[in-house]
């Protein structure tokens, strides 16, 4: 007869019990803002005949209403095209500040082309944040004016062509050696090579002792 198998005798698995980790449910993700952009203003005096700054206040052009925007805007004042000779540094701040009412730090873009300016104001140090500066067509002729631009650390596109300075010698490697940071000068790029040579003859022109009158040599 067969020999019956007992159950005690069968392999038997453990009893496995699975346990589960406690499952938290997760916070929906914050939502998320949309990137702040910054607001362009284009406030536009060409073409407006204006003798001095002061002129504009008596200009048929409509006053820009305040500005209360966050981020700060992107101001670019457009005065070319007009018979301006000296930017004294009270009508500058009577005039963007009092009635352009535009913060000088929101200027980034200033077009003084086509004008009769005779020097580089100081001025114009009250923009820190200055990154384009026409002055094209005008009547600098002192290359040592363009020193005054070095207290704008952000300038980086600068026009003088069509002025007495650009026939000085040496006048755009000197331009270059003073302000180190510019991209573009008389709407043509700054080269490798024309920072190396304005490098080169500024150094030179330490040595020999000469401050403020421009790099000798290089050609214009």
């Amino acid at each position: 007869m067969p020999t019956a198998i007992s159950k005690s005798n069968s392999t038997q698995r453990p009893e496995t019990t699975t346990k589960r980790s406690k499952s938290f449910s997760q916070p929906p993700p914050l939502p998320v803002a949309p990137p702040k952009t910054t607001h362009h203003i284009v406030l536009d005096y060409g073409f407006k005949e204006l003798a001095s700054l002061e002129d504009i206040q008596t200009d048929d052009t409509p006053r820009p209403p305040p500005t209360r925007t966050h981020p700060p805007p992107h101001v670019s004042i457009r005065l070319n095209n007009n018979t301006l000779t000296t930017l004294p540094r009270a009508s500058v701040v009577d005039v963007v500040k009092g009635w352009m009412r535009v913060e000088f730090e929101w200027v980034g873009w200033l077009d003084f082309s086509f004008n009769g300016l005779t020097a580089i104001d100081e001025a114009l140090l009250m923009f820190p944040n200055l990154t384009t500066l026409y002055l094209h067509a005008n009547n600098i002729t002192l290359l040592s004016d363009v020193d005054v631009l070095a207290g704008l650390p952000g300038l980086r596109n600068l026009t003088l062509h069509g002025n007495p300075v650009e026939q000085a010698k040496g006048y755009r490697h000197h331009v270059i050696a003073r302000l180190p940071r510019l991209r573009r000068l008389d709407f043509a790029g700054v080269t490798k090579m024309e920072r190396s040579v304005a490098k080169v003859l500024e150094e030179r022109g330490k040595k020999r002792g000469q401050t403020g009158e421009g790099v000798d040599g290089g050609g214009a």
